[in-house]
């Protein structure tokens, strides 16, 4: 059985190559940037709004957070293309 990898997939595998893999090996990239998605902050806005929590600046007052309350954080991926998909 052959373990061998190729340097050009090493390459394609590493996140920090991922902007330029395809301008050197002609190959999309085999990694992915995960981060914070988007739906946190329009959640976390529509459940502050729900409970009347005031947006305005210079407030001063600082939010509590309940922690019996299940807290939900989404998560996405970020690709540097379109090479990457769902199918992929």
């Amino acid at each position: 059985m052959n373990n061998l990898v190729s340097l050009g997939d090493l390459f394609r595998r590493v996140p920090e190559l991922q902007p330029v893999v395809h301008e050197y090996l002609n190959k999309p990239p085999l990694s992915f940037h995960v981060g914070h998605a988007d739906k946190n902050n329009i959640s976390n806005f529509e459940e502050r709004k729900a409970r009347g929590f005031s947006f305005a600046l210079n407030e001063g007052i600082s939010e509590q957070i309940d922690p019996s309350l299940p807290i939900t954080t989404y998560i996405a991926f970020h690709t540097d293309g379109t090479c990457i998909n769902t199918d992929f």
